[in-house]
């Protein structure tokens, strides 16, 4: 999968405007996530539809970036994060 990467001035209404052109676009958001930094806001956005995504937010004025990323799905109980990075820290493996 690929995560899309939008950095912006923060303001009400980010968020939605993103997630309303790609709605009128008919790309599904599989997971998002928001933080600011000062007065900037980054929004991280999974989808399968990344080229699509990358497509309708450029011509929304936005300027995203794409990045391989692996999703990983647990059972919801607690310390299934912690196994599954115990067994990449034993292999050597960084995240």
């Amino acid at each position: 999968m690929k995560e899309i990467t939008i950095v912006s001035k923060d303001r009400i209404g980010l968020l939605a405007d993103v997630s309303q052109a790609l709605a009128e676009k008919n790309v599904n958001i599989d997971s998002v996530s928001v933080e600011t930094s000062g007065r900037a806001a980054i929004i991280r956005i999974v989808t399968n539809q990344e080229k699509r995504a990358e497509q309708v937010l450029s011509k929304a004025g936005f300027k995203p970036v794409g990045a391989d990323v692996l999703v990983v799905r647990f059972v919801d109980r607690p310390g299934e994060l912690a196994k599954a990075t115990r067994s990449l820290a034993d292999a050597k493996i960084g995240i």
